[in-house]
């Protein structure tokens, strides 16, 4: 997972899968993040993930609504942890200007 999710955010911004699973390019960027602050941001997705789980819980429990409060929430938690993930790539490579 720690690799991984570097790896995922590579792939997508460069289009090629070489540089997906380049793990000299993954660590060197892991490394520009700070070690540290790379597993605090995994520690707060986790804990993302757990909160997000136990209030979908309780939403289900609503009878006839709950399930249509979960597919309202569950597009836009995800949204918001993936933007909090290339945040934290960012980081370690800023993005290429636009145009």
């Amino acid at each position: 997972m720690i690799l991984g999710t570097v790896g995922a955010i590579r792939f997508a911004r460069t289009g090629s899968i070489m540089e997906g699973v380049n793990y000299h390019e993954i660590l060197a960027t892991i490394t520009v993040i700070g070690w540290w602050d790379y597993i605090v941001a995994g520690i707060i997705i986790i804990v993302t993930a757990l909160i997000f789980g136990i209030v979908t819980g309780i939403l289900g429990l609503i009878p006839f609504i709950g399930w249509v409060l979960e597919l309202v929430i569950a597009p836009i938690v995800s949204v918001l942890v993936a933007r909090f993930i290339s945040l934290v790539y960012d980081v370690g490579v800023p993005p290429a200007p636009a145009g």
